[in-house]
């Protein structure tokens, strides 16, 4: 195995430390001026990032993550208010560092080339974000149509790079010490080799089987030596001590033959548990908790509704449960469009919200849970719902029913 260099290393550091900083920064916006406690863990964050880019020999790295840094040293010291405008900001430099994880280590001179200007611009604004004032976003009219999204995320305002998507619960050290990265590859073999271990297992309980009639027989053997010594009696004394030696020899092979199929059985029991057990396990090797296919979506959700002007609480529930790692990475397309359309489409405006007697802060949840040995995953809003007559409109002006057909669906 070759020796993981030092570029690989600041990789895993930028993906941990990013996912900490992006989704605390989000916490922090939800929190409000009761933030103290949340900064320290992103303060560490930075200060990480700064030393590994140090490390690595990456200057303007090092430049944007003390800029960050010390805007959260200036927060948690109640000097600098965290509104929405500078959360931006501070989410443009996570989003920087994101963007430069991802270069490929020998286009990386070009990459902060091309990069120069806005980079500075962006590290000027971070070492000066008192000066940020504070937009208020212009909400759209309420009887205009919110513009539709494609199903790639929207980009931050003066966003710098594409950035990575975070990995969800990267920054909880416990879950960082506990996670080994293990070859997609490894695991498949792992798990054929458990399935030819409970095959082989489940062979050992059919010969344990096979073995039980050797036991009728030989019981059935005793009898008739027994038989035989009460005939042989008879016969003289020469006829009767051979077969009390056989009567004997046939209890020696019973004591055995018991002792050693009894042995067998729980040796066969135990391999059966213990290839079970193995299989199930490797089976979990192959999954993952949602929470890893979800860290982007709070992000997603918080820059569309500021842009659209909405004002969304976003909830996940059932991070904790096991998803297969292959469906877990299609699943990110479809949930990515589900939430934007929600946000686009299905959460009103705060104008919107009051006229309908509803809070101005709409509520989208995520949720993914198991029932009945199936994934079930919901999305749900709070919003205006569908506009059954719109869809009754449009499946009619596509042609794929009739308008009779179309008033009859539900």
């Amino acid at each position: 195995m070759s020796e993981i260099s030092l570029m690989a290393l600041f990789r895993e550091e930028v993906a941990t430390h990013v996912a900490t900083l992006t989704q605390g920064l989000l916490d922090a916006e939800a929190a409000g001026p009761d933030l103290a406690h949340s900064i320290e863990p992103l303060m560490r964050a930075a200060h990480s990032l700064k030393g590994a880019a140090r490390v690595v020999e990456l200057d303007t790295a090092v430049r944007v993550a003390h800029a960050l840094e010390d805007a959260l040293v200036a927060a948690q010291r109640h000097s600098l208010v965290l509104d929405s405008a500078r959360i931006d900001a501070l989410l443009r430099g996570v989003d920087w560092i994101a963007a430069l994880g991802a270069v490929p280590e020998d286009e990386l001179p070009g990459w902060l080339v091309a990069q120069a200007a806005s980079t500075e611009g962006l590290i000027d604004t971070l070492t000066h974000l008192e000066r940020l004032q504070h937009p208020a976003p212009e909400a759209p009219a309420a009887d205009a149509e919110a513009p539709t999204h494609s199903a790639s995320a929207p980009a931050a305002p003066e966003h710098v790079g594409e950035p990575a998507p975070p990995t969800a619960g990267a920054g909880t050290d416990e879950a960082a010490d506990r996670a080994v990265k293990v070859d997609a590859e490894v695991v498949d073999r792992l798990l054929g080799l458990t399935s030819e271990a409970v095959v082989e297992a489940h062979r050992m309980e059919e010969l344990s089987k096979a073995l039980q009639p050797l036991r009728t027989r030989q019981a059935r053997l005793a009898d008739q030596l027994a038989r035989l010594r009460t005939c042989s009696a008879a016969a003289g004394a020469e006829v009767l001590e051979l077969a009390e030696s056989a009567e004997a020899l046939a209890e020696v092979v019973r004591g055995t033959l018991s002792r050693t199929l009894a042995e067998f059985d729980k040796v066969a029991r135990r391999s059966a548990l213990i290839a079970e057990q193995l299989f199930q396990w490797s089976v979990a090797s192959r999954q993952r908790p949602f929470s890893d296919g979800t860290g982007a979506f709070p992000r997603l959700v918080r820059d569309l509704a500021r842009e659209l002007g909405k004002q969304v609480r976003f909830e996940i529930a059932g991070q904790d449960t096991r998803v297969d790692r292959d469906m877990l990475d299609k699943l990110e397309a479809p949930l990515r469009h589900l939430l934007q359309n929600a946000v686009d489409h299905g959460i009103e405006n705060p104008d919107q919200r009051r006229a309908a007697g509803k809070a101005e802060t709409g509520l989208l949840r995520l949720e993914a849970g198991h029932r009945g040995g199936a994934l079930m995953i919901t999305v749900a809003d709070d919003g205006r719902g569908v506009d059954r007559a719109g869809l009754r409109h449009r499946i009619v002006e596509q042609s794929l029913t009739t308008a009779a057909t179309a008033e009859r669906l539900a």
